[in-house]
């Protein structure tokens, strides 16, 4: 992600991170991990990337169970 860019990027293939990166000796691991993590999102590296990657996780996860129950209910 360039400097400039969002602080979280939007669900991404893990083709492009291929795309991003033409060492041919990664293209095999990139395959290997798309068998399990199809898709990603790309944090901004700027120190505080951890805590915002785990704060991320945390709301989606929460919003994802809140809007699980109410489907169950529906």
């Amino acid at each position: 992600m360039k400097p400039d860019s969002q602080n979280v990027s939007e669900i991404r293939s893990l083709d492009y991170l291929i795309g991003e990166y033409p060492n041919e000796d990664l293209i095999p691991q990139f395959r290997r991990l798309q068998q399990t993590y199809p898709c990603y999102r790309a944090i901004r590296g700027d120190g505080n990337c951890f805590y915002r990657a785990v704060a991320f996780l945390c709301l989606r996860e929460a919003d994802l169970s809140r809007f699980g129950t109410v489907f169950k209910e529906i």
